[in-house]
């Protein structure tokens, strides 16, 4: 990315009792050293997480990887690999104590400026069926349910398949 760092503040982030925190919190590209912590919050935000070397796989392979970070360290990422001309998100999550608090809404803003630098037409993801937050937020971003993925995780629950397509 032509930017490496980008300061969101005001409404996007630290809407609630903590705006104060709003300048204080960082959107930037995923570098290798903070895979250790992204797995580490893989397996603080889910039951099934991706382990460290898929982490380091999905980081290798390129894409837009971002973390949104604070002061005292990286409180939410989302990382998206790019094939042709589609853009998939491969794992998103917030640290649970953040959550409702704009970050992953400004994770997905940062994804969508540099998936429309770099002509990407259309964007994809995965989301558990049961986790309506996720929805709501992936919907009012102007994601779609097309289709419902069967025992897509290991636990064999279900996983609607949501796109945009990008102007």
């Amino acid at each position: 990315m032509e930017e490496n760092n980008r300061l969101f503040i005001g409404a996007e982030i630290g809407r609630s009792s903590q705006s104060s925190q709003s300048s204080q919190v960082l959107v930037r590209d995923m570098e290798r050293r903070d895979l250790g912590k992204i797995a580490e919050l893989e397996s603080i935000c889910f039951d099934d997480p991706f382990s460290l070397q898929t982490v380091t796989a999905l980081f290798e392979e390129g894409g837009v990887n971002l973390v949104l970070e604070d002061p005292t360290g990286i409180q939410a990422y989302l990382m998206c690999s790019i094939r042709e001309a589609t853009g998939e998100i491969t794992t998103v999550a917030t640290r649970p104590e953040k959550r409702r608090l704009g970050y992953a809404r400004a994770l997905f803003n940062n994804l969508l400026l540099e998936l429309s630098k770099r002509d990407i037409s259309w964007v994809r993801l995965e989301v558990r069926t049961d986790n309506l937050n996720a929805i709501r937020l992936y919907e009012s971003l102007g994601f779609r349910k097309i289709g419902v993925a069967r025992a897509y995780y290991e636990d064999g629950k279900d996983a609607f398949v949501m796109s945009m397509a990008r102007r």
